[in-house]
């Protein structure tokens, strides 16, 4: 819902309202709907919750990457608790290449769903773990879509 609004509200010039969407984010859905360990519990409570774990995580990284739009950093926020943009990325990471482990229902594992959520995450995140992640993940999935935002990064000279 969030990334719809904000991307109506900067499609439609009414910067006020992206501000106030992306402003409000960080304690609606990061300290509100995330987990301490980084997880999305929500999610995991679903019978696609692979599928559903890396997806809202992708709408985040939209987010994030929208508040630069409006001048506000989100990737670096962290509420008191530790809950933060980073430590669910780390959660989804620890599983690149273990995908398998993965203790929740998922009814229909698609692996490349974590390089798609994680393809996103490196753009706003200056982690080499991360970046070497999604390279090697990369490789693995060269006619993937997500290699596009890669490569636009890189030549902008991004992370």
């Amino acid at each position: 819902y969030d990334l719809q609004v904000i991307s109506f509200a900067l499609f439609s010039g009414n910067e006020a309202l992206a501000a106030r969407t992306v402003g409000e984010f960080p304690k609606r859905r990061i300290s509100g709907q995330m987990a301490l360990d980084g997880s999305l519990p929500e999610e995991l409570a679903r019978t696609r919750s692979f599928h559903y774990s890396t997806a809202a995580m992708s709408e985040v990284y939209e987010v994030a990457a929208m508040g630069s739009c409006v001048g506000i950093d989100i990737w670096s926020y962290a509420d008191q608790e530790g809950r933060s943009i980073g430590k669910a990325t780390d959660f989804l990471a620890g599983y690149f290449g273990r995908e398998n482990a993965w203790k929740w229902q998922e009814i229909s594992m698609v692996k490349q769903d974590l390089f798609a959520a994680l393809a996103r995450a490196a753009v706003g995140i200056d982690d080499r773990n991360l970046r070497s992640k999604v390279a090697a993940m990369a490789k693995l999935y060269p006619n993937a879509r997500e290699n596009l935002i890669l490569r636009s990064n890189d030549a902008a000279g991004g992370n």
